[in-house]
């Protein structure tokens, strides 16, 4: 008899749960960066042989975030229903290795360092949102590891609807726009600095 009630618990148990997650919702989007843009395949006076993104730990997840800024200004959301392939600094540092290193004659070549500042849409108004982006680069020598060069960017870029699908689009324009400036500024670096 024990036997039996104890099964028939375990049965309705297992009937119960799985009523519990109830009708399945929307399905799980996930973003990228979509296509890279083509970067000028001129090689840099300054070869990067490696880049090295960090960012703070509530950039540490594959959560696409907001902020209402109009509303909640020091609060972060993020997006029940979407969410990035990967944590935004993974996203970034795939972006810059295509736009910074190539193939380079020798062993050699300078570090970049980046760490992610701000990734995050921000809503200053229900309708109206935009994409803000900020990260501080530093480029490293290739012996001794002493500091070349250093630059904070900062770059927004207005969404084109006031949800994640677009919050998700402006990102993806910023971080390539923001990939080009990058590479522009060590374009712009002395060869002989190293």
């Amino acid at each position: 008899m024990r036997g039996g009630t104890l099964a028939a618990c375990a049965a309705a148990l297992v009937a119960v749960a799985g009523c519990a997650g109830g009708p399945r919702g929307a399905q799980l989007a996930s973003h990228d960066f979509g296509d890279s843009p083509a970067f000028d395949p001129a090689v840099l006076a300054i070869a990067v042989r490696e880049v090295e993104v960090s960012a703070p730990s509530w950039l540490d997840s594959a959560a696409l975030q907001y902020r209402l800024a109009y509303d909640s200004p020091t609060r972060r959301y993020g997006y029940r229903d979407s969410r990035w392939a990967a944590p935004p600094g993974e996203l970034v540092a795939q972006l810059l290795r295509k736009a910074v290193i190539a193939p380079a004659p020798g062993a050699g070549g300078c570090r970049l360092r980046v760490a992610l500042e701000e990734f995050e849409q921000r809503f200053d108004a229900p309708q109206a949102s935009r994409a803000v982006l900020a990260l501080h680069a530093e480029l490293v020598a290739p012996r001794g590891g002493a500091r070349i060069a250093a630059r904070r960017f900062e770059l927004e870029r207005a969404a084109a609807s006031a949800d994640a699908r677009g919050g998700a689009q402006a990102l993806a324009q910023a971080a390539a726009a923001l990939a080009g400036e990058v590479r522009a500024w060590l374009g712009g670096l002395d060869a002989g600095a190293r």
